[in-house]
């Protein structure tokens, strides 16, 4: 008598089960929280001196933080990770760019 093996059970996730849209939506999220940050409040926050700088920090090291922690620790988060650490320079670029037309706005 031959016996026969159980099937093996695959647990993998199957692809592209949304993948694109948590990468956008931790991409196009990162930008925008940066984007609410800086565009109203880039004149009040470079006029206050460090403050600015104490603020690109906080959000640039907790959006990195939070980049690393989603793609390390978390299969399912993985590219929303992937998107908040793509993010980073374009969000990098409009807060420096925003504080350097403030710096220079008359009044």
């Amino acid at each position: 008598m031959s016996q026969q093996h159980p099937s093996t059970l695959d647990h993998r996730e199957p692809e592209n089960t949304g993948k694109v849209w948590k990468f956008f939506a931790g991409f196009l999220g990162s930008i925008a929280l940066s984007a609410a940050i800086w565009i109203p409040g880039a004149k009040y926050l470079v006029s206050t001196g460090n403050l600015a700088l104490w603020v690109m920090a906080i959000l640039g090291i907790g959006k990195f933080c939070a980049g690393i922690l989603l793609l390390s620790e978390s299969d399912r988060f993985r590219t929303l990770g992937i998107g908040i650490l793509a993010s980073l320079p374009i969000s990098g670029f409009l807060s420096f760019g925003l504080c350097a037309v403030a710096v220079n706005a008359p009044g």
